[in-house]
């Protein structure tokens, strides 16, 4: 494992940092990783993309939406995850729309994702502690980068998918 990881060092020599572009995913299961790989794109383990919500949860009823779907950080890990054996990172070549934006349509805001926090879609990322989902159309393999973590260095180096 440690000859694969200095060879992944040599090769890409590409290590995460921490950019407010970036909307990242953590996982110690490398099933995640082979199920991106095999789908070519992300979607959660039993995500139905059919059954993909837009919705915003305007009472404080327990209803989920897209509650398999994967949550993304916004410009760093989330708060303790540090260590996680894989990243997932995807990002963001459009304006955000601000930490004070609040919509009821993120179907129509050109940002790839929508506030979702608690497994319940939000009016912005305020309200979701800048937790989001990506939009269905997004998900292809190509959108994300991906780091497994080096245990000698304690930092997150790209590999290949």
């Amino acid at each position: 494992m440690i000859k694969l990881i200095n060879i992944l060092k040599e090769v890409t020599n590409e290590i995460y940092r921490d950019d407010p572009n970036t909307w990242t995913h953590v996982t110690n299961k490398f099933e995640t990783i082979e199920g991106i790989k095999k789908a070519k794109a992300f979607w959660g383990l039993s995500e139905d993309d059919s059954e993909f919500s837009y919705e915003i949860n305007k009472g404080v009823s327990a209803n989920k939406q897209n509650q398999n779907s994967p949550n993304f950080y916004k410009g760093k890990l989330y708060p303790g995850t540090e260590g996680t054996l894989y990243l997932i990172a995807f990002k963001v070549n459009k304006s955000f729309p601000g930490d004070d934006f609040e919509s009821n349509d993120w179907k129509t805001i050109d940002y790839p994702l929508i506030p979702n926090g608690n497994r319940v879609n939000r009016i912005s990322f305020k309200k979701s502690a800048n937790i989001g989902i990506l939009k269905p159309e997004f998900r292809d393999i190509k959108n994300f980068k991906f780091y497994k973590y080096d245990l000698n260095t304690k930092k997150y180096i790209s590999f290949k998918v």
